[in-house]
């Protein structure tokens, strides 16, 4: 009999119980240790449902997490590299605290029995609860070793582990699903002065500023959809590149984390940034590249949404400026369009900080096996084209062609964050360790329950320190 059942058969007999009886003391020792239970039943959830073949995507190149090699013959202790996504393994990933398993297999992404700056990423046979393989998927897109500072960070050799650090967008993953993976071509025709119109309601895209105000334009204004004589044009490419608004130098600008029902805006073109880097599908599509959104004309307006086949929201056209679209589009009033630019206020954008880090270490890569193996990496990195979020002040930051500078807050679209109190640099050394002492390593690693309101993975020791600082910013 199951425990909650017994609970309630118990709870009957007691109550059932004749007025003038008294229960034994047996009986009332038993209801007693049951009712103890009671709260522990009543919290206990079922597992939250894993997300299954998914694609883990670095926000800094779009490339994705894989085994290297072929799929079929990975085994404990196959390297885990950054590949183009159509050539990625995928992972079983969720939300939360656990595991991260390739998909259709029992080996778990795992950071070694010393996680540290630069250290290599390997899969191994999974053994749940041990502390390498145990990471944490937070609101704000990274993946983190639970109850560590490290995190999983695209630096410039690729995939490693790195201090997690507020402001690093090396350390933004997205979890797509492996289905909605447009591939752009290379190359591509460039059209310039195009009215960009969708195909559901022949509203083109443009800055919500009339042309009387074409002066004001300026980071941040939302891109709408309106009646085409109104419109401004484009200049959009088959290839992936970036859409700018003619005669400027805005972008059209998805914002730091682009996902379903994200807002559109223009934005100082960075040629490469993630969230400005399209490209025209063969099926009248215009996706972003290496992502799984799409613009996509909703019934609340334009917007971004995941790529879906046979989704006529995501149907736009292209056509030289000043020619007519649709008689239709006469039809819909600039007016009526307006009440969708409040809806896509410029003042909830992500800000666009420039940030510059530099790394220097020599580290010998953890392994599994008695033998180990040295890595040397120098390298330098300047984000001022692909970070979205603001440095904490314990990190040195370059504004010299930074969007927004700020020193006390970090616009993320979550308000969980990882701070990390030292400078992006340092030095870490890996001792190997035999095989043998893979699965015992988590005895010595205590993982309490984290908080839900903090959901950042917090260190256990002194030697381990991760603040946690909240801030909260709009991302379209």
């Amino acid at each position: 009999m199951r425990m909650d059942e017994k609970l309630h058969s118990t709870l009957l007999d007691f109550f059932s119980l004749p007025k003038t009886s008294s229960p034994s003391p047996g009986h009332l020792l038993t209801m007693l240790a049951l009712l103890a239970l009671i709260p522990l039943l009543a919290a206990a959830s079922p597992i939250q449902k894993r997300g299954s073949g998914q694609l883990i995507q670095a926000n800094r190149d779009g490339l994705c997490l894989s085994v290297q090699g072929d799929f079929k013959s990975a085994t404990s202790g196959t390297p885990v590299v950054s590949v183009p996504c159509a050539d990625a393994s995928l992972w079983d990933i969720y939300p939360g605290q656990g595991s991260i398993i390739m998909t259709g297999t029992n080996l778990a992404l795992d950071a070694g029995t010393s996680p540290g700056d630069f250290g290599a990423l390997k899969v191994w046979q999974s053994y749940p609860g041990l502390y390498q393989q145990t990471w944490f998927l937070t609101g704000d897109q990274r993946i983190a070793i639970f109850n560590g500072n490290q995190c999983l960070d695209e630096g410039s050799s690729g995939i490693q582990t790195y201090q997690c650090t507020t402001g690093n967008t090396n350390q933004i993953f997205a979890v797509l699903p492996s289905l909605f993976v447009p591939t752009p071509p290379t190359t591509g025709t460039r059209y310039n002065n195009q009215l960009i119109y969708a195909g559901r309601d022949n509203l083109c895209l443009t800055p919500a500023v009339p042309f009387s105000a074409k002066s004001s334009i300026s980071d941040g204004v939302p891109v709408i959809s309106a009646d085409c004589s109104t419109a401004y044009t484009w200049d959009i490419s088959e290839g992936s590149s970036s859409v700018i608004l003619s005669g400027t130098n805005f972008a059209l600008d998805a914002g730091s984390y682009p996902g379903n029902n994200g807002g559109l805006k223009v934005w100082t073109s960075y040629p490469g940034l993630y969230q400005q880097t399209w490209y025209l599908t063969t099926d009248n599509r215009i996706a972003i590249t290496g992502g799984d959104q799409c613009l996509d004309e909703g019934t609340n307006g334009l917007q971004t949404y995941q790529c879906t086949t046979g989704n006529t929201n995501q149907i736009f056209y292209h056509k030289a400026g000043g020619s007519s679209v649709s008689a239709s589009s006469s039809s819909q009033s600039t007016s009526s369009t307006s009440s969708r630019t409040s809806s896509v206020s410029s003042s909830s954008t992500s800000s666009h900080v420039s940030s510059s880090t530099s790394k220097s270490a020599s580290s010998s890569i953890t392994s599994h096996a008695s033998s180990s193996t040295s890595k040397s990496a120098s390298s330098s990195k300047s984000s001022s084209i692909t970070s979205h979020v603001s440095s904490s002040t314990s990190k040195p930051v370059s504004s010299s062609s930074s969007h927004a500078s700020s020193s006390s807050s970090t616009p993320h679209s979550s308000s969980t964050s990882h701070v990390s109190s030292s400078s992006h640099a340092s030095s870490t050394s890996h001792a190997s360790s035999s095989s043998s002492s893979h699965a015992s390593a988590s005895s010595s690693k205590s993982s309490p329950v984290m908080s839900s309101s903090t959901k950042a993975p917090a260190s256990s020791s002194s030697s381990k320190s991760v603040a946690s600082s909240s801030s909260s910013s709009s991302t379209m």
